[in-house]
């Protein structure tokens, strides 16, 4: 059985510990793709966090962002699916942390 599709974490995994991509992650990608095998990045990033990363990274595929809560089409940014919390429970999920004097960190999209 071929291999068809490739999925990488970025930080730690993909990028170094200094958020560097390595030469000889470049050359694998690029090995990979002359087979027709699609590379993907699956992050906790946002896209407008992970894009710049996954295009220096000449990945492929598609995108997992946000822990998965979006799909995003590399070459050209297209949503494929996005899974947003609805506002009722965000607005819960934040009155409460603020209630127990805890940090939020919200994510949408395209920023954070």
């Amino acid at each position: 059985m071929a291999i068809r599709l490739i999925v990488t974490d970025l930080d730690g995994t993909f990028l170094s510990d200094f958020y560097q991509v390595s030469d000889k992650n470049i050359k694998a990608v690029r090995a990979a793709k002359e087979k027709g095998i699609v590379i993907s990045a699956c992050t906790t990033r946002n896209w407008a966090m992970a894009k710049g990363v996954i295009r220096w990274g000449e990945m492929n595929g598609l995108a997992a962002c946000c822990n998965g809560a979006s799909f995003v089409r590399v070459e050209d940014g297209f949503i494929i699916n996005r899974h947003c919390l609805p506002r009722r429970s965000l607005q819960k999920l934040v009155q409460i942390s603020l209630e127990y004097q805890a940090k939020v960190a919200l994510y949408s999209h395209e920023q954070t």
